[in-house]
């Protein structure tokens, strides 16, 4: 959709920027955008979500959003 190819053109363009200070790899952001999607379309996102939209594994979904989390990307809703 175009609102979701816009939220993507801004976080390649805080990516360039945001690199240096926070190191986000090309794996990092692929499951950001992933979750901002699913965020477009459910009230809550779970790392299982993520994890079947981009067909990786959960440890892998674990591990990339945990990443996220440290670096400030992404919030753990306690609710």
């Amino acid at each position: 959709s175009r609102r979701t190819e816009f939220f993507v053109e801004q976080l390649v363009q805080a990516n360039r920027i945001a690199d240096e200070e926070s190191n986000m790899s090309s794996s990092e952001l692929r499951y950001l955008i992933a979750a901002n999607e699913l965020a477009e379309q459910m009230e809550v996102v779970k790392q299982t979500d993520v994890a079947n939209k981009l067909n990786v594994s959960k440890v892998s979904t674990h591990n990339a959003i945990e990443r996220l989390r440290d670096k400030g990307f992404i919030e753990k809703n306690d609710t």
